[in-house]
């Protein structure tokens, strides 16, 4: 396809702008980082965990009709 006819002139022009919006790029893109590696790690942990067990005390024992 032929892009020739858009330009992106307009948005190098002012070079404050530039900077600062920038900057903002990069403290986004440093929190997306801090956020999606955490909830990796999260989900890793999760995984690994076990699901745990049922103990083997009385009071855990689920009553049937049979025994009423």
């Amino acid at each position: 396809m032929d892009f020739s006819h858009i330009s992106f002139e307009e948005v190098w022009k002012d070079e404050a702008t530039t900077q600062r919006r920038s900057q903002f790029a990069k403290w986004y893109a440093g929190l997306f980082a801090w956020f999606g590696l955490n909830l990796i790690i999260s989900i890793v942990l999760t995984m690994k965990t076990g699901p745990g067990h049922i103990p083997d005390y009385k009071e855990w024992d689920m009553s049937t009709a049979s025994e009423s």
